[in-house]
């Protein structure tokens, strides 16, 4: 009989735990798109923090990602990533080669019951870009123009030179 009780009470309490703690992220993953070689592209990610029960937030501390990527803290409502639970960060993507890169951001949270307890949770945000060459047409567009205007340009010079009478032409 009193092993009854004893199984009763374990169920009881393993399903009254509390959830543990959690950071939600978005977008997740992050995908840039191509983007040319020799420009960046920033997205903006949020990183939302729940606690454990009789836990309070610390601090953020954000991981460090590998080139072409890197992360900065933007803000959060209360303009820095320390106690608040949203934490909002641009991750920027700047290629220096053509190919694909992957790499990954990730969100620590520090949390504290307030009486020496500590612990942590982590969401690891998947990252990937392609770096793309500039396209061939446009230095060839850029010529192109360049040829119009230079064409342009003797014309008017050529038609000056005929209103002065000269018979010469350049």
């Amino acid at each position: 009989m009193h092993r009854g009780y004893v199984l009763v009470a374990a169920a009881l309490l393993s399903v009254s735990r509390a959830a543990a703690a959690t950071i939600n992220s978005t977008p997740n993953p992050i995908a840039f798109g191509g983007v040319t070689i020799g420009s960046t592209d920033t997205i903006e990610a949020t990183a939302t923090f729940t606690p454990d029960a009789g836990f309070t937030l610390l601090t953020w501390v954000l991981g460090s990602t590998s080139a072409p990527f890197s992360n900065s803290i933007l803000s959060s409502p209360t303009g820095n990533c320390v106690s608040t639970p949203t934490c909002i960060v641009d991750v920027s993507f700047s290629p220096t080669t053509t190919g694909l890169f992957t790499g990954a951001v990730a969100f620590t949270a520090l949390e504290t019951n307030g009486l020496g307890g500590f612990n942590a949770a982590t969401d690891a945000i998947p990252i990937s870009g392609m770096g793309v060459p500039l396209p061939a047409a446009l230095p060839l567009f850029g010529t192109g123009l360049g040829a119009l205007g230079l064409l342009g340009w003797r014309k008017k010079r050529k038609a000056r030179v005929s209103l002065l009478g000269a018979d010469f032409y350049f």
